[in-house]
């Protein structure tokens, strides 16, 4: 029980993390701060603070980004994405692997979080970024959620002039 307990109170932390990020993105919009950012880094580091969720479900994470790319954009936009992609991506994992790798075409790059877990209905997919439609699907030991962080990842990435894609 004192495990499940963390757990939620880890979720919950999180989520509260996420909306003050996200509140706080709304509010500056117009001042983002644009940084260079080892990649690589960013991601190691966000993993080492959810090493105890990836250890409880007996996932591995691979992050096979080059550690020389670096990328101009908004820290805590690029860091709540990816964390929730990230922890998105072990919700509905066991036993399994996460991994993160970069593509690049022309002037884009891509960020791209995979995982071997069940996968997502194809018509889930469809409504994943209609608000009014949002849903949470139970993660492989029941975890909870509100749908709401991918909407506001989303949201978020497009101040950055990004875009969230989802496939199964």
């Amino acid at each position: 029980v004192s495990s499940r307990i963390k757990s939620t109170l880890r979720l919950a932390e999180s989520l509260l993390r996420d909306l003050l990020q996200w509140a706080s993105a709304q509010q500056e919009s117009s001042t983002l701060k644009l940084e260079n950012i080892l990649l690589k880094e960013l991601v190691d580091k966000l993993v080492v603070d959810s090493k105890h969720e990836f250890a409880d479900k007996s996932n591995e994470f691979i992050n096979a980004i080059h550690p020389d790319l670096t990328v101009t954009t908004e820290v805590n936009i690029i860091s709540f994405v990816l964390r929730n992609l990230v922890l998105n991506a072990n919700k509905f994992t066991e036993k399994g692997t996460v991994k993160v790798v970069t593509s690049s075409n022309q002037n884009e790059l891509f960020i791209n979080v995979m995982d071997t877990g069940a996968g997502i209905d194809p018509v889930r997919v469809q409504r994943m970024f209609d608000w009014k439609n949002r849903q949470s699907t139970e993660g492989t030991r029941g975890e909870k959620g509100s749908g709401l962080a991918l909407l506001l990842a989303n949201d978020l990435l497009r101040k950055v002039h990004g875009r969230l894609q989802v496939s199964s």
